[in-house]
């Protein structure tokens, strides 16, 4: 397996993957922490996966989505499974409402799970490891919880560049010719996965693996950061929406970093500068001949 992922991954890399998917083999989420595969498309993430599923058992895996995890109902489908997949999940995965129930169910949690037509509820631990992959560039929905985020996210990047040519069903191919050895990779990695638990409580990630971690979760909070950074409270004072929108852009382009799309920046302005400046919506403020949307008792840093 590590002559297999080389081309793609760094050495401590395919370390953190074959301590998770150790993990994952063991059937318990020692460590309370779940695993994001993320980048080029056709780069071999989900021939990965699909290994991973056959080592642990069909039998014992389940979809994991986002957007209905706080469904009535969808708790149940966790029962008696021990491994989570989300496949190929879309950019916005993480910032889904039901984005928040990940921690629980890979944070050791309680969770009650009802069962639709059954008239019957079963306790769930939430000790499930979980493993999702996208081809996209993930941000989080943090709702002021980045911390928390930080301990449970092991974030593994693949950029190398697509094979030229795929091999059909490569995942059935590799695990006929190479399964015992891909069996044991895994359970060398339940080992040190073990070993890293008794040491410190949960996988030990290196730094270099642990930065795209705080990245990603940089990226997610970057509105945030952007209001800490450049805006003020000045009573009296006040900024167009259009205006913040602008300056945020700038803010995301100069650290070189994705920004939120306008329209989710606008549904998130009023909430963050009442908090965080006291601030208050206006469409009344005057710009030249006109009034245009914007808030109060607030200026733009300039620097």
């Amino acid at each position: 397996m590590n002559e297999l992922l080389a081309p793609a991954l760094s050495d401590e890399a395919i370390l953190v993957l074959r301590k998770y998917f150790g993990m994952c083999v063991l059937g318990y989420n020692y460590s309370q922490q779940f695993l994001l595969l993320e980048g080029t498309p056709g780069g071999g993430k989900g021939t990965l996966t699909t290994i991973l599923r056959r080592i642990v058992g069909e039998m014992n895996v389940a979809e994991v989505r986002t957007s209905l995890l706080n469904e009535r109902f969808e708790m149940a489908a966790f029962c008696g499974k021990t491994l989570l997949v989300g496949s190929d999940v879309p950019g916005n995965f993480l910032q889904r409402s039901g984005a928040e129930a990940l921690k629980k169910l890979t944070g050791h949690d309680l969770i009650e799970a009802e069962f639709k037509g059954a008239n019957r509820r079963a306790m769930l631990h939430g000790v499930f490891n979980a493993v999702i992959t996208s081809n996209n560039r993930l941000r989080v929905r943090l709702d002021g919880d980045e911390e928390a985020w930080r301990r449970r996210l092991i974030l593994v990047r693949f950029s190398n560049p697509p094979v030229i040519k795929k091999i059909v069903d490569f995942a059935t191919q590799l695990l006929r010719e190479e399964g015992s050895g891909i069996l044991n990779w895994m359970l060398h990695g339940a080992v040190d996965a073990l070993a890293d638990f008794r040491e410190s409580g949960k996988l030990i990630v290196p730094d270099s693996i642990q930065k795209d971690a705080d990245d990603l979760l940089y990226e997610s909070n970057s509105l945030n950061n952007f209001l800490d950074e450049r805006v003020t409270a000045v009573p009296g004072g006040d900024v167009a929406t259009s205006e913040l929108q602008n300056a945020y852009i700038s803010y995301c382009n100069t650290l070189n970093i994705p920004a939120m799309s306008l329209q989710a920046v606008a549904s998130r302005l009023a909430t963050l500068l009442r908090d965080k400046f006291d601030a208050t919506y206006s469409n009344m403020l005057v710009r030249g001949s006109t009034t245009v949307r914007g808030y109060r008792n607030i200026e733009l840093i300039v620097g």
